[in-house]
């Protein structure tokens, strides 16, 4: 979580109230190589911070080939944006998990 409130307060100051306010809000979770954060047609809100490690948002067309839109390395954020702003669900997109060992923290609500 401390690395969230740092890359943050390089940009802007934070008061305690808000540093307590983003931990109530947050979850700092470990995900495994492959592990899929966002499946296809999910209506999750969630925007992603990664601490390290990387992320990849992608889609599979119909005949199964995987497309990447997005790749996040540390101190990115990561997110279908489709849905964390317009409610509406994008088809076949997925955040998938591509390096080993990675951490990453949500901020928002599910």
């Amino acid at each position: 979580m401390q690395e969230i409130i740092e890359y943050i307060e390089k940009r802007v100051p934070l008061s305690e109230d808000m540093k307590r306010d983003m931990k109530s809000i947050s979850i700092v979770k470990n995900v495994e190589k492959g592990e899929i954060l966002l499946a296809e047609n999910s209506l999750r809100k969630i925007q992603i911070f990664v601490v390290s490690g990387c992320l990849r948002s992608y889609y599979k067309s119909k005949n199964g080939k995987e497309h990447t839109l997005q790749f996040a390395i540390k101190n990115w954020w990561i997110s279908d944006y489709i849905t964390l702003f317009k409610n509406k669900k994008k088809r076949r997109k997925q955040l998938n998990k591509l390096a080993t060992e990675a951490q990453k923290l949500n901020l928002g609500y599910e």
